[in-house]
């Protein structure tokens, strides 16, 4: 009794926290990177009052969702990617830029989550995701130009998908791909319904390939709450 107990308050003691400090976590990689460079970077939204709020909301009902769904291991890991795509996102919506670092450090995880879960099998097979995802993500790039101009898709965005792609491996990138769509999906019609949108017009990725890869890493729950809600 006492281990759920603790895992509760644990998980909702690192989402509360987490989400009250991604807005100085947000600021200070901005900052970090401001610092190495000549030009500043060009703001394109501002932190708004709610902001706070919402990144604890998230959080903390992420954690509570992951504890009381997930084995521990598995929780752990979701909260940490939630925390990670919160932050990614929050970056990419102020100044469009998608770190390097963070999506390094993503590589570096799924590295080693592939080892740790397959050996150096795993480690293969999610090197060769990473490729399939480069290849499929260029060739879309460039059909893109082709039609309308523009790449639609920049690189910091590929780099990121191609670490995503090592976390979940070959077996997940379908996965990856349909969460991805289905978030952009659902965006653009937000965009359309709220403000328009037009063929050219660009936008923050991060909160559709984060948003896509959490689908994907949380797919096998949401296919078996989805039988079982259909029974």
């Amino acid at each position: 009794m006492f281990m759920p107990s603790f895992l509760f308050f644990f998980a909702g003691f690192i989402g509360w926290q987490a989400g009250k400090n991604i807005s100085k976590l947000t600021s200070a990689m901005i900052n970090w990177k401001q610092a190495k460079r000549t030009e500043t970077y060009r703001v394109y939204r501002e932190e708004k009052k709610g902001d706070r709020r919402i990144n604890v909301i998230l959080l903390v009902t992420g954690a509570y969702l992951a504890i009381f769904f997930l084995p521990v291991g598995e929780a752990l890991f979701s909260i940490l990617m939630s925390v990670l795509a919160l932050l990614l996102i929050r970056i990419d919506q102020r100044i469009r830029i998608i770190p390097n670092e963070l999506v390094l450090f993503l590589f570096i995880v799924g590295c080693m989550k592939q080892v740790i879960s397959s050996g150096i099998l795993g480690l293969g097979e999610g090197l060769i995701a990473v490729v399939v995802t480069m290849g499929i993500l260029i060739f879309t790039a460039f059909i893109h130009k082709f039609f309308s101009g523009a790449m639609g898709v920049g690189a910091g965005d590929i780099k990121l998908m191609m670490a995503l792609s090592m976390i979940l491996g070959i077996h997940q990138l379908p996965g990856l791909l349909l969460g991805i769509s289905t978030t952009l999906i659902l965006y653009l019609a937000y965009l359309k319904m709220t403000a328009g949108f037009f063929l050219k017009q660009s936008f923050p990725m991060a909160l559709q390939i984060m948003g896509g890869f959490m689908l994907a890493l949380h797919q096998n729950w949401i296919l078996d709450f989805i039988a079982v809600a259909t029974r």
